[in-house]
């Protein structure tokens, strides 16, 4: 009788002890992209013109968040009259659209026709909301003015200047409102004036 007890116990104990409801397990899948693009090509309307331009080789999409990032990443921007305002690439590239940020990382070159500049680092911030870029104090950053670019498909600087800057520094502060820009610590570099300056 104690033996079929033991026996009773040890099958109640099995069947109570492997009750589990496999149906119910959830596999934690937020980390995963929703959404994998490869060789894209995108481009912004907006009133009817073309707004930018993305190209990218590599582009995911997640789920619970507003958030896009890609690799091997080539922009533009274009003003008003449809000529090319903004370009520049980058390795990856980070877009939070709720906070409206952008971190562009790895290799990254802007150039900005209609203020006539160029900036080079390996990683510069965007901050949409206030029109700030930014990179950290302690990172290179090379800064060239005086493009020169006679392209009639891109936008003319704002301001016409003779002048060519190429300067290097760390640490970036940018501002897109007052178009003034600074330059933290170890800075040099070169001016050559033109003839009416």
């Amino acid at each position: 009788m104690k033996q079929r007890f033991y026996l009773l116990a040890i099958v109640i104990f099995f069947l109570i002890g492997c009750s589990l409801d496999y149906g119910q397990l959830k596999e934690d899948d937020s980390w995963a992209p929703e959404f994998i693009f490869n060789a894209v090509h995108m481009i912004k309307i907006k009133s009817g013109k073309k707004d930018s331009e993305i190209q990218a080789v590599q582009m995911e999409q997640y789920r619970d968040m507003d958030a896009v990032f890609a690799k091997g990443v080539r922009f533009t921007v274009y003003n008003d009259e449809g000529k090319i305002a903004v370009e520049g690439t980058c390795g990856l590239l980070s877009a939070d659209n709720d906070n409206d940020m952008y971190i562009l990382s790895e290799q990254v070159r802007v150039r900005s026709y209609e203020q006539d500049l160029q900036i080079e680092s390996t990683t510069l911030r965007w901050n949409n909301q206030t029109e700030q870029l930014t990179n950290a104090k302690d990172e290179a950053i090379t800064i060239i003015a005086g493009l020169k670019n006679q392209d009639p498909a891109y936008a003319h600087p704002e301001k016409e200047s003779d002048t060519v800057l190429t300067m290097t520094g760390y640490g970036l502060a940018a501002s897109g409102v007052s178009k003034a820009y600074t330059v933290y610590n170890r800075i040099e570099g070169t001016i050559i004036t033109g003839k009416s300056e």
